[in-house]
């Protein structure tokens, strides 16, 4: 149960450090010629305007989401997960779920 218990504290610490994007080195930097080449691609396109005055009114999430898909999402539920433990302690946003997650493992083994 130890080892088990070990394993999952550190599947759930490394899964909740936020992942560091990976950075790349261009061979060369871009010209200013081609910094305006790529601004007219992206302007011909009306659908890149229309994306970008959306996503600085509304929250690009939301704009996202596919309505299509979640209006035919059916939203029924038939199988109950009884808890394991007393009540899970709410982290509330606060990001450390690797420390309330290792705290609701000791109270469920203590």
């Amino acid at each position: 149960m130890r080892g088990k218990l070990s394993k999952t504290l550190i599947h759930l610490s490394l899964n909740c450090v936020p992942k560091q994007p990976q950075r790349t080195m261009a061979s060369k930097p871009l010209s200013l010629e081609s910094l305006q080449k790529l601004q007219k691609d992206y302007y011909a396109d009306r659908k890149n305007e229309l994306a970008q005055n959306v996503c600085t009114r509304f929250d690009p999430f939301e704009v996202a989401i596919s309505r299509k898909r979640t209006s035919t999402a059916l939203h029924v539920y038939n199988i109950k997960v009884e808890s394991e433990a007393k009540p899970v302690t709410n982290q509330e946003n606060s990001g450390r779920c690797w420390l309330f997650a290792a705290l609701n493992l000791f109270i469920l083994l203590g």
